[in-house]
């Protein structure tokens, strides 16, 4: 890598472009995405060294792996993009003055608006700073204490104009539980291993120059099988695509329509048991083969700008003319008064949530006949509700957590807890903990 640096001579980006890919190798003009903090790794083995571990180690460590694997959040709205952690028990309360129930805390300089994400005992979340928000930041804390385990430092090859309330840490990051995708609202995705070391560095913008929104981009990249997808949806150059997640080659592109979405991809299992990429475009959803991009369903309507679908099963919720229930592509059914605003659903049990403005909405699953509703107290809400065992948590812009227990029915309002500070994204769930990224703040909420 060299020394670190924070601007790229075209001989600096001629040296790197591997880390973009085959399409910017065509180009010798395009600037690499270069970090400018040099990522520290130190072997802990000479290679020729010989080590000899008691049997009751690896099996020790082996279950350690599995357990942390189980318990992962590896994506927007976890591992299967439904926003449900079904065995997790977690505080219905927490106090962020005295300490109850906050196993710590972290300030993270700098804006974000993402949610965070869990793998293999570590947390992984991200950050935007500077005046013209070009400088991209990655976060690993150790889950157990809130330490920092490392964090690697980038500078923006796209456009970094956005609107105040959001940043260019907007799309939560993803993994494959060895590998790290954090997409950034520039444009810029990048692919680290759990240590921190750089596997691989794609600059889209310089591939898509109109791609872009002045008021930033936020769609969360989805990982399955050997491919990491995102959507850009915009008024320019809008695409969606896949690219290998080891080597960072592009698999495939298609086009998407050219209006301005905010929704994130979900993963989707199909009627053979293959996971399918859910594409909620504004006039179409479609779902595809993750691995080539050919479309296996779709669905032509017109879908909501802002919140995503959600999956619960076979099943894909998709707002859309209110919420749309489907099943390989059929529409089950759809109720106008179950439409969210701006916080995608969840589904749990027979159930589905969205909340319209300040109102939580609960409705059947199975046929879209409305419960119940109940007034919530904050003001718009952005991240979107997640559901541990029968308890649903939710977080308003103002920092207002609210615990609702829905295993009756009708909704009771368990707590109201302050952060003290703006949240825009999605919390996550591992083990019987839930991690908040405010703004400026990360919080892990546990016994």
């Amino acid at each position: 890598m060299g020394k670190p640096c924070q601007t790229a001579t075209k001989k600096t980006a001629i040296d790197n472009l591997n880390y973009l890919g085959e399409s910017a190798a065509k180009s010798q003009s395009s600037l690499a995405l270069i970090p400018y903090q040099q990522p520290m790794s130190k072997p802990l083995l000479k290679l020729n060294q010989r080590v000899f571990v008691p049997v009751a180690i690896l099996v020790a460590i082996a279950y350690a792996v599995a357990t942390a694997s189980a318990s992962d959040w590896r994506m927007f709205r976890g591992s299967d993009s439904s926003g449900v952690a079904a065995d997790a028990e977690i505080p219905t309360s927490w106090n962020l003055e005295t300490g109850e129930n906050i196993a710590w805390s972290v300030k993270m300089p700098g804006r974000g608006v993402c949610g965070p994400i869990i793998v293999g005992g570590k947390v992984i979340a991200t950050s935007s700073a500077g005046n013209d928000n070009k400088q991209l930041h990655i976060w690993c804390m150790d889950d157990a204490s809130g330490t920092v385990l490392w964090k690697r430092n980038f500078l923006a090859t796209g456009r970094s104009q956005c609107h105040e309330l959001t940043s260019m840490a907007a799309p939560t990051p993803a993994s494959d539980g060895e590998l790290i995708f954090a997409f950034f609202s520039s444009n810029d995705l990048i692919c680290l291993d759990l240590e921190g070391s750089i596997r691989w560095m794609r600059g889209l913008a310089l591939e898509h120059a109109n791609a872009f929104d002045d008021r930033g981009m936020a769609a969360s990249p989805v990982v399955t099988g050997d491919a990491v997808i995102v959507q850009v949806e915009c008024q320019g150059d809008s695409f969606a695509a896949g690219f290998d997640k080891h080597s960072g080659q592009r698999l495939w592109q298609i086009p998407l329509t050219t209006t301005t979405s905010w929704n994130s991809p979900a993963v989707l299992t199909g009627t053979n048991g293959k996971e399918l990429v859910l594409l909620q475009s504004t006039k179409q959803v479609m779902a595809i083969d993750p691995q080539t991009g050919e479309s296996q369903w779709t669905f032509d309507g017109r879908s909501s700008q802002i919140p995503s679908a959600t999956v619960s099963g076979d099943i894909a919720f998709v707002p859309s003319g209110g919420l749309v229930a489907m099943r390989n592509g059929e529409v089950l059914w759809q109720e106008n008064r179950l439409g969210p605003q701006s916080a995608s659903p969840v589904a749990n049990d027979g159930k589905v949530y969205v909340i319209r403005r300040t109102v939580l909405a609960c409705g059947n699953a199975e046929t879209g006949e409305v419960l119940w509703q109940e007034r919530l107290k904050g003001q718009q809400f952005w991240a979107s509700p997640v559901i541990a065992g029968t308890k649903l948590f939710v977080v308003d812009l103002g920092g207002i957590g609210q615990v609702i227990d829905v295993s009756s029915k009708k909704a009771e309002v368990l707590s109201e807890n302050e952060f003290g500070e703006e949240v825009l994204g999605t919390p996550a769930i591992s083990g019987n903990a839930l991690y908040v990224r405010g703004v400026t703040h990360l919080w892990k909420i546990a016994n």
